[in-house]
């Protein structure tokens, strides 16, 4: 199988121009800040072979955009003290 080559800028634009154009259009307007409709979910959902690549790197670029790449975490302890 061969795999989509992201362009040599590093944009998305080269990997979408690979994929089906429905699947296209909705990693494209994701990437513009519109919200995924229930239908194109299902869509995105039985994406296969470079569609679901590419959905995937959409998704990994907006979250990184969103959060980061730092994760942290907070210790909680919760003493039960009824059977002290």
């Amino acid at each position: 199988m061969n795999t989509p080559q992201r362009d040599p800028g590093g944009s998305l634009g080269g990997l979408l121009t690979q994929i089906a154009a429905p699947v296209a259009r909705i990693l494209d307007r994701a990437l513009s800040g519109a919200d995924v409709t229930a239908e194109e979910a299902e869509v995105l959902l039985r994406a296969s072979g470079r569609e679901l690549l590419a959905t995937m790197a959409v998704a990994d670029g907006l979250r990184s955009e969103a959060v980061g790449n730092v994760v942290t975490y907070v210790v909680n302890r919760n003493i039960n003290f009824t059977n002290v």
